[in-house]
Formats: C-alpha cells, structure tokens, sequence
C-alpha cells in the first residue's frame, strides 16, 4: 500500500539557519532519500516553497475565487512530503518518523486511496 509522508515545519524556524545549516539539512533529506531507495520504497517525493507563493482556491457554485497563502494559518506549514510502498501503517510510520523534519517539526502518515489511471 503507498503512504503520504507530509512534512510540517515552522517556516519561520529555518528564516535564521546559516548556509551550512541549510546544507546540513539538504544533506539529511538526500541520505533520507537514498535510504528510502534503497530499501525499495521510495515512490515520490517532493518538497514545496514558502507558503508566500501558495494560492488557495475555492469555487463556489462553480466560479473559481482565489486568495493568496496556505488555506490555514497554522503553527506548522506543510513543508513537503514523500510517497512511500510500505506493508503496513506501523513501518509507514517508522519510514516517517526517520525524515528530518519529525526532529523539529511533524510529520503526517496517511494511506493513499488509489484511484487509478
């Protein structure tokens, strides 16, 4: 079965990493990424920009109204996330408690219903 692992973190938390920090981090998801792989598990991933550049959409009675930001505001931003095959929820959630961000932020495991091509 895959499993979304979504990533939370506070955006304002990495406003004041230094450069090495942030490569430190860039580092921790690649080895994050290479163990995923390499255990066969990895089906997608992907991170996201800062939720400046988000637009939330709604469309009531089918007109399309567009508002600038995240739908909510939040503690946690949803950062990014990984799409995973994994047997069960239990090594889901052991896949999800391995990712950087579970360190300082949260991260999310849910199934995913397939809904084909």
């Amino acid at each position: 079965m895959n499993y979304a692992l979504l990533t939370y973190e506070r955006e304002a938390d990495r406003a004041d990493i230094t450069p090495e920090e942030g490569q430190a981090i860039f580092a921790a998801y690649g080895e994050f990424h290479a163990r995923l792989v390499e255990a066969g598990v990895f089906v997608a991933g992907f991170g996201f920009e800062d939720t400046v550049t988000a637009r939330t959409v709604t469309a009531p009675s089918g007109k399309a109204s567009v508002t600038d930001g995240p739908f909510d505001t939040t503690t946690f931003q949803l950062t990014g996330f990984f799409v995973i095959d994994a047997p069960s929820m239990e090594e889901a959630i052991d896949w999800g408690a391995k990712i950087p961000a579970a360190e300082t932020g949260r991260v999310e495991v849910r199934p995913i219903i397939d809904m084909g091509p």
